[in-house]
């Protein structure tokens, strides 16, 4: 992949919204989204300056890991992107600053994020392009849509809909200041959250069948290697590999 064709990932994004049955509105659960897309989700407290999330998969094994400790835009713009490293077959990702891709195939799944969030036919219909956009409208589009304001400008400007274009983006940009308050920040995890009892049972299915090690099922748990091979034992489960 040489460079990205923007208009194919807006294809993409729009193919799975259809294939997930969510055509057209803003996604307000992003983990419900992922789960039936046949991601495992886990939410975890990695603190504010910990990585946003990460993607792994193991053969038929997918898990999303997002960091509740970040604020609601930013959260479901996470869970968006490791959908879109699903989406494209990666074979896993550590993303310590999803609003700061490192790589092609990290734009990729920014792209795909915004697209997924913010479809371009729905945010045609709300903004209007021959109409001149101001900051506090560019930001009641961001909480309409559930996405930070600064996704919001770029998607604006993305979608052809800001007079002006780079210019206006640029101006939109640096008038983002404290005195904008997102209204929906307030995603934070404030103790370690139990695994989903689906998620454990998943994990240790795929354990019994052989597709994942006992050191990757410790990893997928966040528990111990020993803690896990003697819940295996005690429960007949452990490979004679193992043992």
């Amino acid at each position: 992949m040489i460079d990205l064709d923007y208009d194919e990932v807006e294809e993409h994004a729009s193919e799975l919204r259809g294939t997930l049955g969510v055509l057209t509105g803003p996604i307000s659960d992003i983990e419900s989204v992922l789960t039936e897309a046949g991601v495992m989700v886990l939410v975890r407290p990695l603190g504010t300056r910990g990585p946003d999330g990460m993607y792994v998969r193991r053969e038929r094994l997918a898990v999303a890991l997002l960091n509740g400790n970040t604020y609601l835009p930013r959260f479901r713009f996470t869970g968006a992107h490791e959908l879109g490293h699903h989406f494209y077959g990666s074979a896993g990702a550590l993303d310590r600053d999803v609003y700061k891709p490192a790589n092609l195939e990290e734009k990729r799944a920014n792209a795909f994020a915004a697209c997924f969030m913010v479809p371009r036919s729905t945010l045609s219909r709300a903004a209007n392009a021959r109409e001149d956009i101001p900051p506090e409208r560019a930001l009641a589009l961001a909480n309409e849509f559930g996405v930070s304001y600064q996704t919001m400008v770029y998607r604006l400007h993305n979608c052809h809909l800001l007079k002006g274009g780079a210019t206006k983006r640029d101006e939109l940009l640096g008038a983002r200041s404290a005195r904008f308050n997102d209204a929906l920040r307030d995603r934070r995890v404030s103790k370690q959250e139990a695994l989903p009892l689906d998620y454990v049972n998943r994990a240790i299915d795929a354990y019994g069948q052989q597709l994942v090690s006992l050191d990757r099922l410790a990893e997928l748990l966040f528990m111990d290697e020993i803690q896990v091979k003697k819940l295996l034992t005690q429960a007949q489960l452990l490979h004679e590999e193992d043992q």
